[in-house]
């Protein structure tokens, strides 16, 4: 996990850098994120939602993703 990918989000997030480049999210901070979001959601712990079947996560996460209002 790259703590400076993340700063550089933080700061310049959906901007570009001086090559030109967009500075998207990091794919350790979105997956960080969803996990978060699991975890407060069912009230579990971060060991309990990455012990689930993956497919669990990835219809959990198509859920989060389609929500108009989040």
């Amino acid at each position: 996990m790259s703590l400076q990918r993340i700063a550089r989000w933080r700061h310049v997030g959906g901007g570009v850098d001086v090559n030109g480049v967009v500075v998207s999210k990091p794919y350790e901070l979105q997956r960080a994120e969803l996990i978060d979001a699991l975890c407060q959601r069912y009230g579990a712990l971060p060991s309990q939602v990455l012990a689930e079947d993956i497919e669990i996560i990835r219809i959990l996460a198509m859920v989060e993703a389609g929500r108009i209002d989040g």
